[in-house]
């Protein structure tokens, strides 16, 4: 083969690379908008279709209007409450809101990135700001609200500016970075969780500042359905999440709880999803559509307290 013949076919090769790359990149312009756990392009373009309302109080939720003859059902938590990865009608307390809507005002106090310190101020806020004391808190906890005891920041590199400008411009170098680049970061803050649980002191004030906030709700005379979720990402970190935190959270809820009280332990219904089926996307671990309308059912028999509740799976009523 000739130099010439070599040169072109090179730069035929490169033209055809160039090309296919921008083909890709329109095609991801022109889908539906994909939940992605990272910032840039494509994840502002999910946030830009999808993360509306936000009230005054700044949460995605909307306008809070008491009605006095209405009990109150309040939802406090990160972002798997807050409903990233899902639309604001598919979250599960916009379904509660709905079926429950005769009875009970419903208000959504969840935020993005917030561990337990922050999600107990949000709540002391609310209530210092409506005065009313809930008949029921449906307080949702993950894995990573342990985050004040952690330092997260040590597994994530400060992205050089060009790469910054690579994800602002281009969704398909936001879907590489997810997929190649965050995979060792993600592995990196998991490894920081689990050694935060395991680690005696960190866990134990991490336990006592879950059991604190869950006794300032009860101090209103308020109702408990304390919601655990696992990790969703693969069967193996989910059956992970129960020696990790969900059976030491369930043991510290039978420590405080009282009449009234729900624990509910996610886990059963994520279960029965594959993990496709119960997470948002494939670049984002959040609860799916199916999951948020599994457990708006379970909590929604708990919060009314059915004959049934005690079938739930993952339920366990305080017998105190």
């Amino acid at each position: 083969m000739s130099w010439t013949s070599i040169k072109n076919l090179a730069i035929y090769s490169i033209y055809s690379l160039v090309v296919a790359l921008i083909i890709v990149e329109v095609i991801l312009r022109l889908i539906p908008p994909i939940p992605s756990s990272i910032g840039g392009g494509i994840g502002r373009a999910w946030n830009e279709k999808n993360w509306h309302p936000i009230n005054e109080q700044g949460f995605r939720d909307l306008e809070v209007v008491l009605n006095p003859t209405k009990e109150l059902l309040v939802f406090v938590g990160d972002s798997f409450t807050a409903g990233y990865g899902v639309s604001f009608e598919n979250t599960y307390s916009s379904a509660l809101r709905e079926k429950l809507s005769k009875g009970y005002d419903v208000v959504n106090l969840g935020a993005n990135g917030t561990a337990t310190s922050q999600q107990r101020m949000n709540y002391v806020n609310f209530i210092r700001s409506f005065q009313k004391a809930p008949s029921d808190v449906v307080y949702q906890y993950f894995g990573n609200d342990i985050d004040d005891f952690v330092n997260p920041s040590e597994c994530y590199s400060d992205n050089s500016n060009f790469s910054k400008f690579l994800l602002e411009v281009s969704f398909l170098y936001g879907l590489f970075d997810v997929i190649f680049v965050q995979k060792d970061s993600s592995s990196c803050y998991h490894d920081k969780l689990k050694a935060a649980y395991r680690d005696d002191v960190r866990s134990k004030d991490h336990k006592s500042q879950v059991e604190e906030f869950a006794r300032l709700i009860q101090s209103l005379n308020s109702n408990i359905i304390f919601v655990a979720f696992p990790f969703l990402n693969n069967e193996t970190l989910l059956a992970e999440s129960q020696s990790l935190y969900i059976e030491s959270l369930k043991r510290l809820f039978q420590n405080y709880c009282k009449k009234g009280d729900w624990f509910y332990d996610a886990s059963n219904a994520a279960l029965s999803l594959k993990t496709s089926d119960r997470v948002a996307s494939f670049m984002d671990a959040h609860p799916s559509k199916a999951l948020h309308e599994l457990i708006s059912k379970d909590i929604g028999k708990l919060v009314l307290n059915v004959s049934d509740a005690d079938r739930v799976s993952g339920a366990y009523r305080c017998k105190s």
